[in-house]
């Protein structure tokens, strides 16, 4: 379990300003211990992961994820995700529009860890997101990335 003095990071994957600022709103408003990072699709969220990595820097927590972005959909960053030995351990949440059932297989069988119908209200999406953090914070054992990383590294280097 995470302790209360540790933010959740959050890394949030959607290419509707609009959207990342009703998330970092209800966040806020609900005061939830989170750091969140913005990327706007999959392609610059691979690459802000792969930058953290070289960087020896601390991984997100957890992953939000819309589907439908340019450049790099969903899709295609859960597939991406998953190939690295590393960041694929990173619990990826689906949080998009789309209530497709279609669209909710492919994700469960790319890797997402849960599939989230972005509600329409404002206060909705604030118990949604509080609901969804609070669970991340006090009831999911949650893993250093970096130690995962180093131990991966030390693996490699055994071979």
């Amino acid at each position: 379990m995470s302790t209360s003095a540790e933010p959740l990071r959050l890394l949030v994957i959607e290419d509707d300003e609009d959207d990342r600022y009703l998330i970092t709103s209800a966040l806020n408003e609900n005061n939830i211990n989170v750091v969140v990072t913005e990327v706007a699709d999959g392609l610059e969220a691979i690459q802000f992961l792969e930058n953290t990595l070289q960087q020896g820097q601390r991984l997100p927590h957890v992953i939000f994820l819309d589907i439908n972005m340019p450049r790099l959909d969903g899709f295609g960053f859960l597939a991406a995700l998953r190939e690295n030995e590393v960041l694929s351990c990173i619990p990826t949440l689906v949080y998009t529009t789309s209530a497709s059932e279609g669209d909710v297989r492919k994700c469960y069988s790319l890797g997402a860890n849960a599939y989230i119908v972005k509600p329409l209200s404002f206060p909705e999406i604030r118990s949604t997101l509080a609901t969804t953090c609070q669970y991340w914070l006090e009831h999911v054992n949650i893993v250093d990335w970096r130690k995962l990383e180093a131990s991966a590294v030390s693996v490699k280097k055994e071979k």
